[in-house]
């Protein structure tokens, strides 16, 4: 039992939980959220069909409601922004998770050197496809 503490201190030590904040989520989609975990043990500890079907109908319909909200706040948060595309783009990156803002530099060797530099990389694409 010791070693099982010691390997779960280390484990959440090591990699903590983060908590985001997803502002669609209100309390009207947390209840149902759980109401709809304890429907899933029930469902899971249970051969009753009609159970199953009822948790099947409730994830649907909950679902549906995640969707909406969802789409409610973005569309708030885009027709109330003054700089469209920045607020799009900030949207896309949001729901993508995607946080990466370095650029990609591309990078090639020419005659035994690696280079990023485009003028060069450019002309040497030039001369390739030129003399063919």
């Amino acid at each position: 039992m010791e070693i099982i503490n010691t390997f779960f201190r280390n484990f959440y030590v090591s990699f903590p939980k983060k908590r985001t904040k997803l502002c669609w989520i209100t309390t009207g989609i947390k209840t149902p959220c759980n109401i709809k975990r304890k429907l899933y043990l029930l469902c899971r500890d249970s051969n009753d069909p009609k159970l199953k079907t009822q948790y099947r109908y409730y994830c649907k319909t909950l679902s549906e409601v995640v969707a909406a909200a969802k789409k409610v706040y973005y569309n708030n948060k885009f027709v109330n922004s003054n700089n469209k595309p920045k607020t799009t783009w900030s949207i896309i990156k949001t729901i993508t998770n995607n946080k990466n803002n370095c650029k990609n530099i591309l990078m090639m060797q020419i005659d035994g050197k690696i280079t990023s530099h485009y003028q060069t990389i450019a002309e040497k694409f030039n001369r390739y496809y030129v003399c063919r």
